[in-house]
C-alpha cells in the first residue's frame, strides 16, 4: 500500500509540470487504464492468494495503477481550472451578472474587494468565481446576491522569483477572472443566502 501511495504522490507531482492542456479525452484514458491496472490486480491477487504465491508483477502493477490515477487527477484539476478562465472575447466587456458574494469584503482605501459567484450571465460565463473591486457606497455584505454589470479580464499577476506568485495564487483559488463593478449601470440587491460559511463567520462577529 505504501508504494501505490507514494506512486500516487509522483503522478500528482509530475502532473505539476504539465501546462493542463490535455485534451478531455487524454485524461479519461489515463484513468480507465488506471482502474482497468486496478481490476486486473484484483484477479491476480485472488488467484495467488488461492496458490499461496506472491508476484512482482502485482506490485509493479499496483505502482502503475497508483502513477496513472495520481497523474490524471492533476490533469483533470489543471485541466478544469484552465477551460473555466475567462475568454479573450470577454475582457473589457460590460457584462450583466447575477450571483452572489462569497467572501467577506475587504475594505481598501477606495474600494471593497470580494470573490463574487456567477449564478447566470447572458454571455455564457456562469457558475464560475470571480474576484471584484466595488467604487461605490453600499456596504456589501458576504451572503447577499446581487445584480451587477462588471467589467473583466483575466486572472493575470506578477511572478517575480522570490516574491509572491499571485497569479498561482488566483488559480488556486479558482478564480476565473478579476475586474469591477461599473457604477454608471444598476446594481440591485436581489436577496441573501444566509446558509453559507462565510455569512455565519460574518454574523458571529
Amino acid at each position: 500500500m505504501r508504494l501505490v501511495l507514494l506512486a500516487y504522490s509522483l503522478g500528482v507531482m509530475l502532473g505539476s509540470f504539465t501546462d493542463g492542456s490535455l485534451r478531455a479525452v487524454v485524461i479519461p484514458g489515463l484513468f480507465a487504464c488506471g482502474l482497468l491496472c486496478a481490476l486486473g490486480l484484483r484477479v491476480r491477487e485472488a488467484h495467488l492468494k488461492a496458490t499461496h504465491s506472491h508476484s512482482a508483477l502485482a506490485d509493479c502493477l499496483w505502482t502503475g495503477a497508483g502513477l496513472c490515477v495520481g497523474l490524471a487527477w492533476h490533469a483533470l484539476w489543471a485541466f478544469n481550472g484552465l477551460s473555466g478562465a475567462l475568454p479573450g472575447s470577454l475582457e473589457g466587456r460590460n457584462l450583466p451578472v447575477t450571483g452572489g458574494i462569497i467572501s467577506l469584503p475587504l475594505q481598501g482605501r477606495r474600494a471593497q474587494r470580494f470573490q463574487f459567484y456567477i449564478h447566470s450571465c447572458d454571455c455564457e460565463f456562469q457558475r464560475r468565481r470571480i474576484l471584484l473591486n466595488y467604487y461605490g457606497d453600499a456596504s456589501l455584505q458576504v451572503g447577499q446576491r446581487w445584480q451587477f454589470t462588471v467589467r473583466l479580464n483575466k486572472p493575470r499577476g506578477y511572478a517575480n522569483p522570490g516574491s509572491f506568485d499571485y497569479e498561482a495564487w488566483l488559480f488556486q483559488q479558482r478564480i476565473a477572472a478579476r475586474g469591477y463593478v461599473r457604477l454608471n449601470a444598476p446594481a440591485l440587491l436581489a436577496g441573501h443566502n444566509n446558509l453559507s460559511i462565510a455569512w455565519w463567520r460574518y454574523s458571529a462577529k
